[in-house]
């Protein structure tokens, strides 16, 4: 696709408006947009026809110059665009991984939730119903983000090895005989990291708040192996001011009563049973390996236990599935009452092999507004948010959970509210800006365990590189 823009950032904007409307056929048109000081005309073209829209800038209304450029261009595009289709993403103008942050910054200045909605309907042409959920979702942010300090630091543990690899996935995690013959050697090295970053956090004078264990598939540790991992967190921080300590166990057929004894006795009071789908067929489709009555069995272990928190992954457009399947899981999966249900859009990655993404994008847009409304008839309210490119129909992942049992680490890493120290292959440190418009800071290491194994002097090199910036 042809773009001409006056700087870059501006090319990859409209490229990204041209993605959404377009749903990535983006091959047939040109775009080219032009500049005065009042605002923005676009021409879209798709070699037959050419179509120009114009819109202002509105700098008093946005508080920021480049938001209201943004939001220009956006408005000018959507015009031109309207001419080659009749399709508005749910989302409207907002791309990107985190769209509450665009509501947030409106009510951090001065706005009230009823003039933010506006702004997102009016300004970014965002549906009623996701403005509706982004004003929720910015509003649960903004009364959480008052119970955090500047001195809370949270701790992610990463296990990249799963049983087996589901076929749309592209995550940093292992499943090759030769791979999973490595975790031995990797838990060693992930423990000396652990206790390293605990003299880090120490010095910079950081509390331990949460911890968070993910994958891959952490289950797939033997109860031993959990048990020892998890107490060099414990012995090795002073978890006094710990708020959540969370396990994404994963794969049902990982769960065993040993492992799940591990995690209380140790003080795990979170945990993640996923089984994304309870149709059987499906999860032979996908390369799962387990089947709905692991995942009804490991749910009714994991009762026994009493845990705070139980959430459950379930992801709409699974290969073969249809709307009515992704609601059928859900409502198994209700019935069970978990504390949290977390939805996704199936997301296509480069890496990953599987069916196209389904077409009928307002039938599952449709579903995942009865998915939602059902968790809220559940007592489950939305609390974060994140979007991925190439999402099934344009949707998003939304984490619901009970009242009081809100994720804090999930919370607080996907909208940069807390400083994140990260530990094994695939895990990437975050530390917040330390002045006002600064970016979050980066500290990734190396991506796979046999990098990580061979390269500790990596891990001690991040370490010291976000002390020095503490």
């Amino acid at each position: 696709m042809e773009i001409l823009a006056s700087t870059e950032a501006k090319r990859l904007n409209l490229y990204h408006l041209a993605s959404l409307f377009f749903h990535g056929e983006t091959e047939r048109f040109s775009v080219k947009a032009e500049e005065n000081e009042n605002g923005v005309t676009v021409f879209l073209s798709d070699g037959e026809k050419t179509v120009q829209a114009s819109a202002s800038f509105d700098v008093s209304l946005h508080k920021e110059a480049s938001r209201a450029q943004n939001a220009a261009f956006g408005q000018a595009f959507a015009e031109a665009a309207k001419f080659f289709t009749e399709y508005v993403p749910p989302y409207g103008l907002l791309f990107g991984v985190r769209p509450v942050k665009v509501p947030v910054f409106y009510r951090k200045n001065g706005f009230s939730p009823e003039e933010t909605k506006h702004i997102l309907q009016s300004e970014f042409l965002v549906s009623d119903s996701k403005a509706s959920l982004l004003i929720s979702l910015c509003e649960t942010e903004l009364s959480f983000e008052k119970t955090l300090s500047n001195t809370d630091g949270m701790l992610y543990l990463s296990i990249p090895f799963c049983p087996s690899r589901c076929n749309y996935c592209s995550f940093i995690s292992s499943a090759a005989p030769n791979h999973l013959a490595m975790i031995p050697d990797y838990l060693e090295m992930l423990k000396s990291e652990i206790r390293k970053t605990a003299q880090v956090m120490s010095r910079a004078k950081k509390k331990l708040c949460a911890v968070y264990m993910g994958g891959g598939t952490p289950g797939i540790l033997s109860a031993k192996q959990m048990e020892d991992l998890l107490f060099t967190v414990k012995n090795s921080f002073d978890t006094s001011s710990l708020r959540e300590f969370c396990v994404e166990i994963g794969r049902p057929d990982t769960v065993t009563e040993e492992k799940l004894a591990v995690l209380k006795k140790i003080g795990v009071e979170r945990i993640s049973i996923n089984p994304q789908t309870v149709k059987n067929e499906t999860l032979d489709r996908i390369g799962r390996r387990h089947s709905a009555e692991d995942f009804y069995r490991a749910m009714s272990l994991a009762k026994e236990y009493d845990f705070a928190s139980v959430n459950c992954d379930l992801i709409a457009g699974l290969e073969g599935e249809t709307p009515e399947d992704f609601l059928a899981s859900l409502k198994k999966v209700l019935e069970l009452c978990p504390q949290e249900i977390t939805l996704h859009a199936l997301c296509q990655k480069r890496s990953a092999s599987g069916s196209e993404l389904p077409e009928e994008g307002k039938r599952w847009q449709e579903a995942m507004e009865l998915a939602h409304k059902s968790c809220i008839k559940h007592g489950l309210a939305p609390y974060y948010l994140y979007r991925q490119k190439n999402a099934a129909a344009d949707l998003e992942n939304t984490g619901f959970s009970q009242n009081g049992t809100l994720g804090v680490y999930n919370l607080s890493m996907m909208e940069d509210l807390c400083d994140i120290f990260a530990c094994g292959a695939g895990a990437i440190g975050k530390l917040l800006p330390k002045t006002k418009g600064a970016r979050i800071q980066r500290f990734p290491g190396f991506k796979y365990p046999f990098e990580y194994l061979a390269h500790p002097e990596r891990c001690d090199r991040r370490l010291e590189e976000m002390l020095q910036y503490l």
